[in-house]
């Protein structure tokens, strides 16, 4: 009987976790029924980003130039922290684009910037030639690693999930960072798809 009584409990535990197994790889299997839609787009900046002259709450405004069907409208953001540089303390600009202006319509987005040339066509290096370390998302470090990992996981296993918005924080080893207008920004987006009725 204490036999019989211990396969049974057994039993009972093992439909119980492959259950639970079977649930959550449906869950992850899945992606959601309401997914953003996600691209990348490439602006250019309509006026300086520095932290010489700018302060938080400044908007951070780039003329589209690609797609063609987006071209001539507008990727529109703030500033939310910047600090310039002194002594060991590296110059920072943090800030997050959340508006798309194009095609007639004002879209919030979620958008992460990949990717930054300056006005004299110069890659990933602010307008006196210092190298612009970029971080996304606000994490660094092994944490940041970890973060970004767990993210990337996350978003295999949801096909996609519509990003949260990201705080796009530029640093650079010098006194002051600046980007000049006509600078280029690539930036992957996402517009939250609308919700079912």
């Amino acid at each position: 009987m204490k036999t019989a009584s211990v396969w049974i409990a057994a039993a009972s535990l093992f439909v119980a976790a492959s259950s639970f197994f079977l649930a959550a790889a449906s869950l992850f299997g899945q992606a959601p029924k309401e997914q953003a839609a996600t691209a990348e787009l490439t602006v250019r900046l309509t006026a300086p980003l520095t932290t010489k002259l700018n302060r938080p709450g400044d908007l951070v405004v780039g003329k589209i130039t690609g797609p063609a069907d987006l071209a001539g409208g507008y990727l529109e953001g703030e500033i939310k922290d910047i600090h310039p540089g002194a002594g060991a303390k590296h110059a920072e600009i943090s800030f997050q684009f959340h508006t798309l202006h194009a095609s007639g319509k004002n879209s919030p987005v979620a958008a992460s910037v990949v990717r930054i040339v300056n006005s004299k066509q110069q890659a990933e290096v602010d307008e006196d030639g210092g190298a612009i370390e970029q971080e996304r998302g606000g994490a660094s470090g092994p944490a940041g690693r970890l973060a970004s990992l767990a993210g990337g996981l996350a978003s295999r296993i949801t096909k996609n999930k519509p990003q949260q918005a990201e705080l796009t924080k530029l640093s650079s080893k010098t006194a002051s960072l600046s980007l000049a207008p006509g600078s280029e920004l690539t930036v992957q987006y996402s517009v939250p798809a609308p919700k079912s009725k």
